[in-house]
Parts: structure tokens; sequence; C-alpha cells
């Protein structure tokens, strides 16, 4: 245990709770000399709240380290990490990189003056996300292996795929895997590749991984995936 290093947990919807810009910046700005360590098990959340963090992890005067843990991190999570020196992923983690949303809320009864008024707010909305989505290609840039130019980036975050640790370390987004986390039999194996898939189902999330959920079959489903997964687990 390294003495100087500050522990900091990034979990939940990034922006609210203890993950919140306010929380964070408190933990970073008050520990200046201080090494930093995230560990990262969060969906993702603000945009506005990443870009602050990876600012201040980026003046931050200690060596800075995100640790992707066995799950699901995605979007404002990677942004985050992308901020800090070392990246390491646990065997078990998927990582998930996309350009960047934003709510559009434009369901109504309109007649061709509120249909123009509709189109102008969307143009408007098209252009911003259009520079926050640039920005972020700007921001993966820094650590993506130099054969990726901005504009395969770009494609890989409209791809909106899962990467598993092996993948994210082909890409650049972490800079190794962690070697001492103990091998799973195939029942534990199973059973959190269950966890996941029923998790990317329920929240709607893109599709794992098929070398991650270990089948061949491109075109199965989902159900068809977790009938595999019991099979598999007796």
């Amino acid at each position: 245990m390294n003495e100087n290093e500050l522990i900091i947990d990034v979990s939940g919807n990034i922006g609210e709770g203890a993950s919140s810009k306010e929380y964070l910046s408190y933990l970073i700005k008050t520990n200046p000399d201080k090494d930093l360590r995230f560990n990262l098990s969060s969906l993702g959340g603000s945009f506005n709240t990443a870009l602050n963090v990876y600012g201040l992890i980026k003046q931050h005067k200690g060596k800075t380290t995100a640790y992707y843990e066995a799950g699901m991190s995605a979007s404002a999570t990677t942004l985050i990490a992308s901020a800090c020196d070392v990246r390491i992923a646990n065997p078990y983690a998927l990582g998930l990189v996309h350009k960047v949303l934003t709510p559009v809320m434009e369901w109504s009864y309109m007649n061709e003056d509120d249909i123009r008024d509709a189109i102008e707010r969307l143009e408007q909305s098209f252009d911003d996300v259009k520079k926050m989505t640039e920005l972020a290609v700007s921001i993966y840039a820094n650590i993506f292996d130099s054969k990726y130019s901005k504009e395969d980036i770009a494609e890989i975050l409209k791809a909106e795929k899962w990467l598993t640790a092996e993948e994210m370390l082909e890409y650049g987004l972490v800079t190794e895997i962690d070697t001492k986390v103990v091998e799973l039999n195939n029942t534990a194996k199973n059973e959190m590749r269950l966890k996941f898939a029923a998790s990317a189902s329920d929240l709607k999330l893109p599709e794992l991984p098929n070398t991650f959920l270990n089948t061949k079959n491109k075109k199965m489903s989902i159900k068809d995936k977790l009938t595999e997964f019991f099979k598999n687990s007796f």
C-alpha cells in the first residue's frame, strides 16, 4: 500500500454524488502532492464533469493511475481515464467509447412555423454536439496508438462497441492489463458474463463483444447467448 497514494472510486452516474464535479474536484485539489488512483466502475454521465476532471488530472503534479475494474465502464468514464499517466484494465473489464450525446425533445403537434423553429434548434444542437464529439476525439487521440488517425477514432466512437481489455490495450485506451488478477474457472466466468449481458440488455446498451461472450456465432441474440451461458455453467 502506497501511503502517498489517494484512491478515488468513480462509480454510479458521473456528475452526481461521490462522482460529482464538485466532490472529485475537491479530492484532487486538496491532495496536490499525492499520487492519485481512480478505480473506475461507471457507465458514464456528464460530459462537462468529465472534461473538468480531465483538466484537473492533467494538471496534477503527482502520478495518476486509472484502473478499469471488472465490469462495464463507459462514456465519460473513459474520458476521465484518458487523463491519467497509467491506465490499467482488469482482464474482465469492458470499455465503451461513443460520440457525445445530447437530449432532444421535439415531440409535438406543430404548424409550419413551429417546425421551422424546431429545425433551427436542432441545427444548433447538431453544431454543438458535433464540436463536443470533435473535442472527445482530440482527447482520445492523445492516448490512442499513433496508427489510428482522428478519422479512425471518430469511426470507433461511431461504432459504439464494447471493448475487451485486450482491445482497449490494442487501441491505447489502457497501457497495461492487470496480470495479478486470479484466473476464474469456467463457471465463474460464465456467471460473470451472464451478469454483464443481463445488465447490457436491461439498460439497452450495445451488445457485448462475441470474444468476451465466448461465442463464435455473431448472429446469436442476447436470449440465445444467455441460454448458452447456462449450458456452459453446468
